[in-house]
């Protein structure tokens, strides 16, 4: 559902193929001189080592989650609000499982995970099998994940999406406010969101947000817009990934950013409270000679910062399982006030 906002401005255009995000992007030029052989080796360079070091790291934790679950010390909650988790571009199927076993544990909150897609609850992330209305009320659900229609949407098209499926979580629940957790670029929707008026949110954690971009994504559209196949191969990119990474270019080079970020005290303003939340730990990617620094592996930690306000950061995070890590399960403990719940 579209939000109409009057006051609403014009998004800058940005496109890097000016062509339908389905087509194969077209090479910059048929030939190269040497500077650009120089700069197509160095970017797919970085793009490629970088990648590979998170993917390792992230195989790693996953093989360390199997043997034990990451938040199995963890003290089980009670849920007063109801929880929304909102995913990022392209964010793994299983992303959200082990906090939402945490939160539901014995029973608890409802006892069932709802996955909301335009305006609907659904028992599965494919969202084939519909929950009734009723259903969802009957068991007082108060945990639910955001299911976009394309897990490549960029944040302006996500944003209205998104405003469906929060006015039907309150209408479902009865709930005045929704406390939400944004993870990644569903930061950005969120945000988004707000800057059209958004008025749903009670508390908004934001969790590893490129606020200010990130230089993956301009390596990323780099070796798409250069049509490097084995680069583009290993990191796993299509065409229509563009319209998502265009957002997510470094803000210094990016009319997006620029524009949202500077009514960051409006989008602010529209919820009673925000925390910002970064990973540190794994190296990651920033400009200049020397291409790391340190971050969860995808979002540089200097990069979730926003104007007046500066992130958490934790260390030890890696960003594919920053939901489910009991640093961060920490801070929304404390943030949104869930006190243990040792009855059952």
């Amino acid at each position: 559902m579209q939000i109409h906002n009057t006051t609403r401005r014009t998004l800058p255009s940005v496109s890097v193929f000016n062509r339908a995000s389905s087509e194969k992007p077209e090479s910059r030029t048929k030939t190269s001189g040497f500077g650009d052989v120089v700069e197509d080796f160095t970017v797919s360079a970085r793009l490629l080592s970088l990648g590979l070091t998170y993917r390792a790291l992230a195989n790693h934790r996953a093989t360390k989650y199997k043997k034990k679950p990451p938040l199995a010390d963890s003290p089980p909650v009670k849920i007063d609000q109801p929880f929304v988790m909102i995913p990022g571009w392209k964010t793994t199927r299983d992303a959200f499982d082990p906090l939402a076993d945490k939160l539901l544990e014995g029973g608890r909150n409802g006892g069932t995970l709802y996955f909301v897609q335009d305006g609907q609850f659904f028992h599965d992330r494919d969202c084939t099998s519909r929950a009734d209305d009723s259903q969802v009320a009957d068991t007082d659900g108060k945990v639910f994940e955001v299911v976009f229609s394309d897990v490549r949407l960029p944040p302006d098209r996500s944003a209205q999406e998104l405003s469906r499926n929060l006015k039907a979580v309150k209408s479902i629940t009865g709930a005045d406010k929704l406390d939400v957790s944004a993870y990644s670029m569903g930061g950005l929707a969120t945000r988004e969101y707000l800057d059209n008026g958004g008025k749903d949110i009670d508390q908004l954690l934001i969790l590893g947000t490129p606020n200010r971009g990130s230089e993956f994504a301009k390596w990323s559209l780099h070796v798409l817009d250069r049509d490097i196949k084995w680069a583009i191969s290993l990191a796993g990119l299509l065409p229509g990934d563009v319209k998502a990474l265009e957002w997510l270019r470094p803000e210094r080079e990016n009319p997006l950013l620029q524009d949202l970020n500077s009514r960051w005290d409006e989008q602010k303003a529209n919820v009673t409270e925000v925390r910002l939340v970064a990973g540190l730990g794994t190296p990651s990617a920033k400009a200049g000679w020397n291409p790391v620094t340190d971050g969860d592996g995808l979002v540089a930690a200097d990069s979730v910062g926003l104007p007046g306000d500066e992130p958490i950061k934790l260390k030890g995070q890696h960003h594919n399982h920053l939901n489910n890590n009991a640093k961060v399960y920490d801070q929304m403990r404390d943030f949104f006030g869930w006190p243990e719940d040792s009855a059952n």
